[in-house]
């Protein structure tokens, strides 16, 4: 039995408890991949040591598939293999220590990657998806960086933003892709 005023006190306590709970703004722990410009070719790809994209690829796993992938310029010089179940998530900035989605803000990846010879044809390819189902790629602004004079096998060379072959399941929402004319072939 409390008298009417304490119970009128630990009421209040027990409100105030409750709504600083649930006004904290603290960031939860989750078991994303971080990615930010200058992020470590290798480590965990945790909130507080971000990675590079490539690297962070190699981090997928089927329990921890999502990437998050800081505003700002990424310069790469190799094509980016997504694997099978992933999201990457561009457009973040980080604001009190946490990383919180701005759509007003651009993540720009510019990938400048090799001459592959695939079936006797030449490519450039920025993201591949080969047998990667159920990816899920948004917010960012891709650019294939590479030059594609010449010919293989006297045929002109492709350039890819994204290649896409034996994958289902894919989503790309509000991506910017870009590349310049791929070259010509010999008749």
């Amino acid at each position: 039995y409390f008298p009417h005023d304490m119970r009128k006190i630990i009421t209040c306590f027990l409100v105030a408890i409750t709504l600083g709970l649930t006004t904290t703004n603290a960031q939860v722990a989750c078991d994303y991949i971080y990615v930010a410009p200058g992020g470590a070719t290798n480590g965990t790809g945790d909130i507080n040591a971000p990675v590079t994209l490539p690297y962070a690829m190699s981090l997928v796993l089927p329990t921890r598939n999502v990437v998050l992938v800081l505003s700002g310029s990424y310069n790469y010089s190799q094509k980016i293999t997504v694997p099978a179940n992933t999201v990457i998530d561009g457009r973040y900035q980080i604001v009190g220590g946490e990383w919180v989605k701005n759509s007003s803000t651009t993540t720009t990846i510019t990938i400048t990657p090799s001459l592959e010879t695939v079936s006797g044809t030449g490519q450039y390819i920025a993201f591949e998806l080969s047998s990667s189902n159920n990816v899920y790629m948004k917010d960012l602004n891709i650019v294939n960086n590479s030059t594609t004079a010449g010919t293989t096998s006297s045929r002109g060379r492709t350039k890819y933003g994204i290649r896409v072959s034996n994958s289902s399941n894919f989503y790309f929402t509000r991506l910017d892709i870009s590349t310049t004319n791929a070259s010509g072939g010999v008749n």
